[in-house]
C-alpha cells in the first residue's frame, strides 16, 4: 500500500504579501481548500483522507495563519487573487475549490476573475490564461459576504466592535450549538484569538464592497454544493441563477463547523461530489 503524499510547505507573494501553504501530490489538477473569517488551514486537519488521496493545495489567506499580516484593507478580491497566485506557482490548470464561511464568497470571486464565463468574448486577452473551476463545495457559506449588505458605517461599526476579544468571543460562540463537543469549540476558538485583531476587524467589513455580478455572468457549465448545517439561512434564489448546477447538502447535529463535528460523513459528501461529476482529479 502506497504512504499517503508528505505535505510540502511553501510561501508565493500577492501585492508584497507573504502566502503560506501546503501541498499535497503532484498534478495539474486539485483540490484547493480556503479557511473561513479568522481561520487558517490547520482546521482542514481532519479532512487529511482528502487531501492525502487528492492532489491538494491548502492555503493560508493573507492575515490567516502563517501569512503575512499587515495593515491594510482586506477584500475579496485580494483573497481570489492570493489563491490564484498559489494555484500558479503549483502550475495547476484544473481546481475544485472547497470553501468554508467567507470562503465561499473568495470561491465565488475566484471563479468570476480568473475563470471563462460563457457571456464573456472568448478571445479576451484576459481568458487566455485561465483556470478551469471544475466544481465548488461550498461548506456552510453563502454567495456573498453578510457584511456586504450593511451601509459602510454599519461595517465600520461592527469591525470597531470585533477588535474587542469578549464581543468578538461572544460572535463566534453564536456559531456553535449544544451539539458541539468542547474539543471542536477550543480548537476553533483558539485559532480564531490568533488572527491578529485589525485582519479580524477588517477581512469582512472592507471599505470595498465586491463588484456586482451582471445578469447574465452565468455559470452553466460549473457544479456546485453547499454542505450546510441546519442553522444555515435557505440560499437565495440569485444563487442559483448565476450557478444552475448548485445543490445543497444537509447535514443534521452539527454547527457552522460540521467539517469539524462531523469529518468522516462530511469527506464522503465531498467524495461523494467528487464522483457524481467524474471530477476525481489527480489521485496520490
Amino acid at each position: 500500500m502506497a504512504s499517503p503524499p508528505q505535505r510540502v510547505t511553501r510561501t508565493a507573494a500577492v501585492q508584497g504579501i507573504k502566502i503560506v501553504y501546503d501541498s499535497y501530490g503532484f498534478g495539474d489538477e486539485a483540490l484547493v481548500f480556503i479557511h473561513g473569517w479568522s481561520c487558517s488551514r490547520q482546521l482542514w486537519a481532519s479532512q487529511s483522507p482528502l487531501y492525502e488521496t487528492h492532489r491538494s493545495i491548502l492555503v493560508d489567506l493573507p492575515g490567516h495563519g502563517d501569512s503575512d499580516s499587515p495593515h491594510i484593507d482586506y477584500q475579496i478580491e485580494l483573497f481570489a487573487h492570493a489563491v490564484k497566485v498559489v494555484v500558479e506557482q503549483e502550475r495547476v490548470r484544473k481546481v475544485v475549490l472547497v470553501a468554508h464561511s467567507m470562503g465561499g464568497p473568495i470561491a465565488t470571486m475566484f471563479l468570476r476573475l480568473f475563470a471563462p464565463c460563457p457571456a464573456a468574448a472568448v478571445d479576451a486577452p484576459s481568458l487566455q490564461n485561465s483556470v478551469i473551476i471544475a466544481g465548488i463545495v461550498y461548506v456552510d457559506s453563502f454567495l456573498h459576504l453578510p457584511e456586504s449588505y450593511m451601509t459602510l458605517q454599519q461595517r465600520q461599526s461592527l469591525g470597531k466592535s470585533l477588535e474587542d476579544d469578549d464581543a468578538f468571543i461572544a460572535k463566534v460562540n453564536r456559531l456553535f450549538t449544544s451539539d458541539t463537543g468542547e474539543t471542536v469549540r477550543e480548537t476553533v476558538l483558539r485559532t480564531m484569538l490568533a488572527t491578529p485583531k485589525h485582519v479580524r476587524a477588517r477581512a469582512t467589513t472592507s471599505k470595498v464592497i465586491p463588484h456586482a455580478m451582471a445578469y447574465d455572468e452565468v455559470y452553466g457549465q460549473v457544479p456546485a454544493i453547499n454542505i450546510v448545517a441546519p442553522s444555515c439561512p435557505p440560499a437565495h434564489g440569485h444563487w442559483f441563477h448565476h450557478l444552475p448546477l448548485l445543490k445543497i447538502k444537509k447535514m443534521t447535529g452539527v454547527s457552522h463547523w460540521l467539517f469539524l463535528e462531523k469529518p468522516e460523513q462530511f469527506n464522503m459528501e465531498v467524495e461523494g461530489f467528487l464522483r457524481d461529476n467524474n471530477l476525481l482529479l489527480n489521485t496520490n
